[in-house]
């Protein structure tokens, strides 16, 4: 729960409401870069990928140190945004609207969030 002395740092919007989630876990530009790289892998996938393919797609990205330990991790912090589907294996977006915003243009709030998924999109396909 966000505890807060003021009620003006409530949210007002959907989109508030994701990025103050994301900027409570990732304070810092350094420390979303891996969360930044497995979304945009997500987001350039045609349908939802295995954990597994989500990994190689990074290490073929040109992050080759990326050990399977560090992915997992990485994941585990981000499972709230990308839980594993129905058949156990695959991950997508928890709702569609997370995915828009993620990859939506805004021009009147801050892009630090904001996925390019072009570059990703080779590996994938």
């Amino acid at each position: 729960m966000i505890k807060s002395s003021s009620f003006s740092s409530l949210p007002q919007s959907l989109s508030e409401s994701f990025a103050l989630r994301l900027s409570l876990l990732f304070p810092s530009r350094q420390s979303y870069s891996r969360a930044r790289a497995l979304f945009s892998v997500c987001l350039a996938s045609l349908r939802p990928p295995t954990l597994r393919r989500a990994y190689l797609c990074l290490k073929a990205s040109g992050d080759g140190g990326l050990e399977w330990e560090d992915f997992l991790h990485t994941y585990s912090v981000v499972a709230s945004f990308l839980p594993v589907g129905e058949d156990g294996e695959s991950v997508a977006f928890f709702h569609s609207s997370f995915r828009e915003w993620l990859a939506g243009k805004r021009s009147c709030e801050s892009n630090r969030y904001l996925m390019c998924i072009f570059f990703k999109k080779t590996l994938i396909l």
